[in-house]
């Protein structure tokens, strides 16, 4: 069995830094009670913004990607969450035929998966 920790929590509007600051207090938490796959919620990251040409950010490359994967390796869990997505001259929004927001799921060991 896998303890699954389910996140929902006040992120803030563009404000990238602090939203991941939040996460990262909550995985650490979490992984300290046993749960080895920590989910938040869609768009946890800068919350729903009309600015999204200055805060998508491309996957999984992206420095919050990258800061999520390292987390998840250090407390070696699954983290998923979701966040604007820069692809290519493309951001992901509602506008678009796609969803804003992708889902990302890290593993404990580095290697990423992105499910839609």
């Amino acid at each position: 069995m896998i303890k699954v920790a389910l996140v929902q929590f006040d992120s803030v509007p563009e404000q990238t830094e602090h939203d991941l600051d939040q996460m990262e207090r909550i995985v650490q938490t979490a992984a300290g009670y046993g749960a080895r796959w920590v989910m938040f919620h869609e768009g946890c990251l800068t919350d729903y913004t009309p600015q999204l040409d200055k805060l998508a950010e491309p996957v999984p490359d992206g420095s919050s990607c990258q800061r999520m994967r390292r987390l998840a390796a250090k407390v070696n869990a699954y983290v998923s969450f979701g966040m604007s997505e820069l692809d290519g001259e493309r951001r992901k929004n509602y506008a678009d035929e796609s969803r804003r927001f992708r889902s990302l799921r890290f593993r404990q060991h580095g290697d990423e998966e992105l499910v839609g």
